[in-house]
Protein backbone atom coordinates (compact mmCIF):
# COMPACT_ATOMS: atom_id res chain seq x y z
CA UNK A 1 0.00 0.00 0.00
CA UNK A 2 2.64 2.30 1.20
CA UNK A 3 4.66 1.65 -2.20
CA UNK A 4 1.02 2.51 -4.41
CA UNK A 5 0.97 5.74 -2.29
CA UNK A 6 4.19 6.45 -3.24
CA UNK A 7 3.92 6.06 -6.59
CA UNK A 8 0.89 8.39 -7.21
CA UNK A 9 2.31 11.06 -5.19
CA UNK A 10 5.43 10.80 -7.07
CA UNK A 11 3.26 10.50 -10.61
CA UNK A 12 1.35 14.00 -9.64
CA UNK A 13 4.62 15.68 -8.54
CA UNK A 14 6.06 14.83 -11.54
CA UNK A 15 3.14 16.28 -13.87
CA UNK A 16 2.82 19.29 -12.40
CA UNK A 17 5.50 21.99 -12.40
CA UNK A 18 6.01 25.42 -11.19
CA UNK A 19 4.67 27.81 -14.45
CA UNK A 20 6.13 31.26 -15.20
CA UNK A 21 5.01 33.84 -17.80
CA UNK A 22 5.97 36.12 -20.32
CA UNK A 23 5.06 40.32 -20.53
CA UNK A 24 3.54 40.66 -23.42
CA UNK A 25 3.30 44.57 -22.75
CA UNK A 26 3.35 47.10 -20.44
CA UNK A 27 2.27 51.26 -19.77
CA UNK A 28 5.04 52.88 -17.88
CA UNK A 29 5.50 53.25 -15.05
CA UNK A 30 5.69 50.00 -13.85
CA UNK A 31 7.89 48.18 -11.02
CA UNK A 32 8.28 44.40 -10.24
CA UNK A 33 9.84 42.90 -7.27
CA UNK A 34 11.80 40.19 -7.85
CA UNK A 35 13.94 38.72 -4.42
CA UNK A 36 13.49 41.53 -2.53
CA UNK A 37 14.44 43.88 -5.60
CA UNK A 38 12.68 46.24 -7.27
CA UNK A 39 13.13 47.20 -10.70
CA UNK A 40 11.47 48.46 -14.21
CA UNK A 41 9.28 46.31 -15.92
CA UNK A 42 9.80 45.53 -19.64
CA UNK A 43 7.94 43.25 -22.20
CA UNK A 44 10.04 40.24 -22.63
CA UNK A 45 11.03 39.73 -19.04
CA UNK A 46 9.61 36.62 -17.13
CA UNK A 47 7.96 36.32 -13.88
CA UNK A 48 7.36 33.60 -11.60
CA UNK A 49 5.40 33.19 -8.21
CA UNK A 50 6.20 35.55 -5.65
CA UNK A 51 7.07 37.85 -7.64
CA UNK A 52 4.94 41.34 -7.46
CA UNK A 53 3.84 44.32 -9.79
CA UNK A 54 3.18 47.29 -9.23
CA UNK A 55 1.64 50.26 -11.43
CA UNK A 56 2.01 54.07 -11.11
CA UNK A 57 -0.19 57.10 -12.83
CA UNK A 58 -1.31 54.99 -16.07
CA UNK A 59 0.52 52.04 -15.84
CA UNK A 60 -1.09 48.73 -17.14
CA UNK A 61 0.47 44.99 -17.11
CA UNK A 62 -0.45 42.50 -20.09
CA UNK A 63 1.01 39.22 -18.44
CA UNK A 64 0.90 35.90 -20.59
CA UNK A 65 1.52 32.84 -18.60
CA UNK A 66 3.46 29.90 -20.14
CA UNK A 67 -0.11 27.89 -20.59
CA UNK A 68 -1.76 31.57 -22.89
CA UNK A 69 -3.64 32.51 -19.35
CA UNK A 70 -3.95 36.24 -19.37
CA UNK A 71 -3.02 38.48 -16.57
CA UNK A 72 -4.03 42.28 -16.94
CA UNK A 73 -3.38 44.97 -14.36
CA UNK A 74 -4.47 48.76 -14.52
CA UNK A 75 -3.38 51.58 -12.90
CA UNK A 76 -2.05 52.43 -9.17
CA UNK A 77 -2.32 49.14 -8.53
CA UNK A 78 -0.44 46.07 -7.12
CA UNK A 79 -0.43 42.46 -7.88
CA UNK A 80 1.46 39.29 -6.16
CA UNK A 81 1.46 35.97 -7.87
CA UNK A 82 0.98 33.58 -5.49
CA UNK A 83 0.97 30.51 -6.79
CA UNK A 84 1.80 29.29 -10.75
CA UNK A 85 1.26 25.85 -11.34
CA UNK A 86 0.52 24.37 -14.82
CA UNK A 87 0.41 20.09 -15.94
CA UNK A 88 2.95 18.95 -18.75
CA UNK A 89 0.46 19.23 -20.79
CA UNK A 90 -0.36 22.47 -20.25
CA UNK A 91 -4.32 22.10 -19.72
CA UNK A 92 -4.74 22.13 -15.89
CA UNK A 93 -3.28 23.48 -12.82
CA UNK A 94 -3.60 26.39 -10.41
CA UNK A 95 -3.26 30.25 -10.30
CA UNK A 96 -3.27 32.08 -7.34
CA UNK A 97 -3.21 36.15 -7.62
CA UNK A 98 -3.23 38.78 -5.12
CA UNK A 99 -4.65 42.14 -5.71
CA UNK A 100 -4.15 44.59 -3.13
CA UNK A 101 -5.36 47.70 -4.50
CA UNK A 102 -6.14 48.64 -8.55
CA UNK A 103 -8.32 47.26 -11.24
CA UNK A 104 -7.38 43.47 -12.94
CA UNK A 105 -8.49 40.73 -15.17
CA UNK A 106 -7.54 37.05 -15.71
CA UNK A 107 -8.34 35.05 -18.73
CA UNK A 108 -8.05 31.70 -18.80
CA UNK A 109 -9.92 30.45 -21.80
CA UNK A 110 -10.77 26.72 -22.53
CA UNK A 111 -7.50 26.22 -20.29
CA UNK A 112 -8.90 23.89 -16.61
CA UNK A 113 -7.16 25.59 -14.50
CA UNK A 114 -8.20 26.59 -10.73
CA UNK A 115 -8.08 30.14 -9.83
CA UNK A 116 -7.89 31.87 -6.87
CA UNK A 117 -7.82 35.74 -6.92
CA UNK A 118 -8.27 38.28 -4.05
CA UNK A 119 -8.91 41.65 -4.17
CA UNK A 120 -8.79 43.51 -1.13
CA UNK A 121 -11.60 42.43 1.69
CA UNK A 122 -13.02 39.51 -1.38
CA UNK A 123 -12.11 36.39 -2.42
CA UNK A 124 -13.25 34.18 -5.68
CA UNK A 125 -12.53 30.92 -6.53
CA UNK A 126 -13.50 28.62 -9.46
CA UNK A 127 -11.77 27.30 -12.68
CA UNK A 128 -11.77 28.57 -16.57
CA UNK A 129 -12.75 31.72 -15.90
CA UNK A 130 -12.87 35.23 -17.17
CA UNK A 131 -12.89 37.18 -14.36
CA UNK A 132 -12.28 40.92 -13.38
CA UNK A 133 -12.08 43.46 -10.65
CA UNK A 134 -11.23 46.01 -8.70
CA UNK A 135 -9.44 46.54 -4.96
CA UNK A 136 -9.65 50.54 -3.47
CA UNK A 137 -9.95 51.93 0.15
CA UNK A 138 -14.16 52.69 -0.53
CA UNK A 139 -14.78 49.50 -2.17
CA UNK A 140 -14.20 46.07 -3.62
CA UNK A 141 -15.93 44.56 -6.46
CA UNK A 142 -15.11 41.19 -8.01
CA UNK A 143 -17.09 40.79 -11.80
CA UNK A 144 -17.37 37.59 -13.85
CA UNK A 145 -17.12 39.41 -17.41
CA UNK A 146 -17.94 35.62 -19.21
CA UNK A 147 -19.87 32.11 -18.98
CA UNK A 148 -18.16 30.57 -15.52
CA UNK A 149 -19.00 30.32 -12.35
CA UNK A 150 -17.08 32.31 -9.30
CA UNK A 151 -17.61 31.62 -5.62
CA UNK A 152 -16.62 34.87 -3.41
CA UNK A 153 -15.78 35.31 -0.17
CA UNK A 154 -15.86 38.39 1.56
CA UNK A 155 -13.84 39.29 5.05
CA UNK A 156 -17.04 39.01 6.96
CA UNK A 157 -17.46 35.04 5.95
CA UNK A 158 -20.93 36.29 3.86
CA UNK A 159 -20.48 34.69 0.27
CA UNK A 160 -21.92 34.81 -3.07
CA UNK A 161 -21.95 32.73 -6.19
CA UNK A 162 -21.37 34.33 -10.08
CA UNK A 163 -22.73 31.97 -12.51
CA UNK A 164 -23.73 34.38 -14.78
CA UNK A 165 -21.85 36.56 -17.79
CA UNK A 166 -21.64 40.60 -16.91
CA UNK A 167 -22.75 39.83 -13.05
CA UNK A 168 -20.75 41.02 -10.05
CA UNK A 169 -20.44 41.56 -6.27
CA UNK A 170 -19.01 44.19 -4.41
CA UNK A 171 -18.50 45.67 -0.57
CA UNK A 172 -17.80 48.73 0.65
CA UNK A 173 -15.18 49.14 3.03
CA UNK A 174 -16.57 48.08 6.46
CA UNK A 175 -19.21 46.82 5.08
CA UNK A 176 -20.70 44.05 4.32
CA UNK A 177 -21.12 41.61 0.99
CA UNK A 178 -23.81 43.12 -1.15
CA UNK A 179 -26.16 41.14 -4.09
CA UNK A 180 -25.17 40.14 -6.96
CA UNK A 181 -25.62 42.56 -10.25
CA UNK A 182 -25.96 42.57 -13.26
CA UNK A 183 -22.46 44.66 -14.91
CA UNK A 184 -24.31 47.76 -17.04
CA UNK A 185 -23.12 48.21 -21.03
CA UNK A 186 -21.65 51.41 -19.53
CA UNK A 187 -19.68 49.94 -16.42
CA UNK A 188 -18.42 47.04 -18.69
CA UNK A 189 -16.48 49.24 -21.42
CA UNK A 190 -15.41 50.86 -18.50
CA UNK A 191 -14.17 47.88 -16.52
CA UNK A 192 -12.52 46.90 -19.76
CA UNK A 193 -10.63 50.05 -20.40
CA UNK A 194 -9.49 49.80 -17.04
CA UNK A 195 -6.82 47.10 -17.86
CA UNK A 196 -6.18 47.57 -21.66
CA UNK A 197 -3.20 48.62 -22.83
CA UNK A 198 -4.71 51.22 -24.83
CA UNK A 199 -2.41 51.84 -27.74
CA UNK A 200 -0.89 55.44 -28.19
CA UNK A 201 -1.00 55.91 -24.50
CA UNK A 202 2.64 54.82 -24.58
CA UNK A 203 1.81 51.16 -24.81
CA UNK A 204 5.74 49.02 -24.69
CA UNK A 205 5.31 45.46 -26.52
CA UNK A 206 7.82 42.76 -27.28
CA UNK A 207 8.03 43.91 -31.02
CA UNK A 208 7.54 47.23 -31.05
CA UNK A 209 9.98 49.10 -33.41
CA UNK A 210 10.00 52.95 -31.86
CA UNK A 211 12.28 54.31 -28.61
CA UNK A 212 13.33 56.81 -26.08
CA UNK A 213 16.60 58.21 -26.45
CA UNK A 214 17.90 59.62 -23.57
CA UNK A 215 21.19 61.18 -24.88
CA UNK A 216 24.47 60.57 -25.30
CA UNK A 217 27.23 60.35 -22.51
CA UNK A 218 31.44 59.93 -22.85
CA UNK A 219 31.35 58.49 -19.85
CA UNK A 220 29.68 55.24 -19.70
CA UNK A 221 29.28 55.90 -15.39
CA UNK A 222 27.43 58.87 -16.42
CA UNK A 223 24.79 56.75 -19.23
CA UNK A 224 25.07 54.53 -16.11
CA UNK A 225 23.40 56.76 -13.33
CA UNK A 226 20.77 58.07 -15.84
CA UNK A 227 19.94 54.40 -16.30
CA UNK A 228 19.38 53.88 -12.81
CA UNK A 229 17.48 56.71 -12.20
CA UNK A 230 15.14 56.78 -14.95
CA UNK A 231 14.92 53.17 -13.99
CA UNK A 232 13.85 54.26 -10.40
CA UNK A 233 10.83 55.99 -11.92
CA UNK A 234 9.25 52.58 -13.46
CA UNK A 235 10.95 53.16 -17.21
CA UNK A 236 13.20 50.12 -18.12
CA UNK A 237 16.61 51.50 -19.61
CA UNK A 238 19.14 49.88 -22.01
CA UNK A 239 22.47 51.28 -22.67
CA UNK A 240 24.02 51.16 -25.91
CA UNK A 241 27.20 52.25 -27.61
CA UNK A 242 27.10 54.64 -30.50
CA UNK A 243 30.36 55.81 -32.71
CA UNK A 244 30.00 59.61 -32.91
CA UNK A 245 32.57 61.02 -34.89
CA UNK A 246 34.98 58.45 -34.13
CA UNK A 247 34.55 58.47 -30.24
CA UNK A 248 31.84 55.84 -28.53
CA UNK A 249 29.19 57.05 -26.27
CA UNK A 250 26.52 55.45 -24.41
CA UNK A 251 23.19 56.14 -25.25
CA UNK A 252 20.18 54.87 -22.33
CA UNK A 253 17.38 54.30 -24.53
CA UNK A 254 13.38 52.66 -23.49
CA UNK A 255 13.02 50.16 -26.18
CA UNK A 256 9.95 49.18 -28.27
CA UNK A 257 7.16 51.14 -28.23
CA UNK A 258 4.43 49.95 -30.21
CA UNK A 259 3.60 53.48 -32.75
CA UNK A 260 5.51 56.59 -32.70
CA UNK A 261 3.07 58.48 -30.98
CA UNK A 262 3.36 55.74 -27.57
CA UNK A 263 7.03 56.82 -28.14
CA UNK A 264 5.94 60.59 -28.24
CA UNK A 265 3.85 60.44 -25.52
CA UNK A 266 6.53 58.52 -22.95
CA UNK A 267 9.03 61.46 -24.20
CA UNK A 268 6.61 63.79 -22.62
CA UNK A 269 6.22 61.89 -19.55
CA UNK A 270 10.21 61.75 -18.90
CA UNK A 271 10.65 65.16 -19.67
CA UNK A 272 8.29 66.05 -16.85
CA UNK A 273 10.43 64.20 -14.68
CA UNK A 274 13.86 64.74 -15.95
CA UNK A 275 14.00 68.24 -18.02
CA UNK A 276 17.84 68.20 -18.30
CA UNK A 277 18.05 65.64 -20.77
CA UNK A 278 18.00 65.51 -24.31
CA UNK A 279 15.02 63.25 -24.83
CA UNK A 280 14.01 62.02 -28.43
CA UNK A 281 12.19 59.52 -30.07
CA UNK A 282 13.75 57.05 -32.95
CA UNK A 283 12.52 54.38 -35.24
CA UNK A 284 13.78 51.06 -34.21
Amino acid sequence: MKHHLLALLLLVSSSIYAATGTVEGVRMPIWVEQDGVMSALAPGMRLHTTDAVTTGEGGRLLLRLDDGALVRLGENAQLALDDLKSSKGMDSGHIAVSVKKGSFRLKTGGLKKLVNVTAGSLAASGSSMDICGRASDERDAIALMAKGRANVEHDSASHATLTRARTFVDALNGGSLNAVNKVNPKDYASWIAQTDLQSGKGVVTRKGHWKVDLGAFQQRAEAESVRQSVDKEGYAVTLFPANIQDKTYWRPQVLHFKTQHDAVVAAEQLRSIFDTLSITTQSK
